[in-house]
């Protein structure tokens, strides 16, 4: 398996990963810490497809947003996709970016809340993810179809 092949099935396997834990486990124990690893997978099957298809250019070591930027820019009209879809790389990205630099992080009916040093809070519900699952899914799709 060469190394471009090997993103494609990290990809695959982190989104895989992602919708088992929030759609089986999750609600076979209710513990709201399992947002972190849907959040940290879905991530990781972005960051994953976006090596993959921009394994042509030399951009798997550059920063996460020089990659999304490129992406808007050479693939925007192939992919379908809109500005929410390419805020959406943005979104997720701040999110795993937030629980890293979390001062504190709990659990609290059905949520999970992550507060910074500025007391801001950053909540996750089932819903959330569910959506943000679902978009994952359509934009992991489209990257792979014109691969």
């Amino acid at each position: 398996m060469d190394e471009f092949a090997k993103f494609k099935k990290k990809s695959t396997d982190s989104l895989n990963d992602a919708e088992e834990i929030l759609t089986k486990t999750y609600i076979l124990t209710k513990d709201q810490k399992l947002f972190l690893s849907v959040l940290i997978k879905l991530n990781s099957a972005l960051d994953s497809a976006l090596n993959y298809l921009l394994k042509e250019q030399i951009l798997t070591k550059t920063s996460f947003s020089t990659k999304v930027s490129y992406l808007r820019e050479q693939y925007s009209t192939k992919l379908k996709l809109n500005e929410d879809d390419f805020e959406f790389f943005t979104l997720i990205k701040n999110l795993v970016d937030k629980h890293k630099s979390s001062s504190v992080e709990f659990a609290r009916k059905e949520k999970f809340i992550m507060t910074d040093d500025f007391d801001n809070l950053h909540t996750l519900k089932y819903e959330n993810l569910n959506d943000y699952l679902i978009q994952t899914k359509k934009i992991v799709a489209a990257m792979f179809m014109i691969s």
